[in-house]
């Protein structure tokens, strides 16, 4: 948590790649991740707010699953859709959040509202928040995901779980 402040974007995405491309991390670092933010909310780093929620919003399903499959020596975590939605609700409403955390954060919030359905109305009005956003950047995240929920029929779709990249040999995250 502390190294956070020396995190680069890149060392941030080759993380999140990683965990990708292994399933049996998916549900290990969405409870980490999240853990670790909860537990250090008010002093977050970009880096790890970046990192947490992405993992929180993509694998929500498995975070908040009841009959988890855990790693060795792996306590459970008990997490709730309400849960989730707070967590997501403090990084928005943080004054020193970054644009670019803001707009993880607003597709962490769509992806988990197309994993938890329960949650779907609750997740459109926090984006609905964001739709006059000063930031553009922010604004038209905001507006895009809104607008998936006008599709039911499709949202579902648009935010499936990313599938592992190939690795082409070009990517440096050192």
């Amino acid at each position: 948590v502390q190294a956070g402040a020396y995190a680069t974007e890149d060392a941030c995405r080759a993380l999140i790649l990683l965990v990708i491309a292994t399933p049996d991390l998916h549900g290990y670092a969405a409870r980490k991740f999240y853990a670790a933010l909860t537990n250090s909310i008010d002093t977050a780093e970009p880096a790890l707010i970046t990192v947490a929620s992405w993992c929180v919003g993509e694998y929500a399903d498995i975070l908040t699953s009841t009959s988890p499959t855990l790693l060795q020596g792996e306590e459970p975590l008990s997490v709730s859709e309400a849960d989730i939605l707070s967590l997501f609700e403090q990084i928005l409403v943080r004054p020193d959040t970054s644009v670019v955390c803001r707009e993880v954060t607003l597709t962490a919030i769509a992806k988990a509202a197309a994993r938890l359905p329960h949650c779907a109305p609750q997740s459109k009005e926090m984006l609905d928040k964001y739709d006059r956003s000063p930031q553009v950047e922010v604004q038209t995240r905001a507006v895009e995901f809104s607008r998936l929920f006008k599709y039911d029929a499709i949202r579902p779709q648009v935010m499936e779980h990313i599938p592992p990249v190939e690795d082409s040999g070009t990517y440096d995250a050192s």
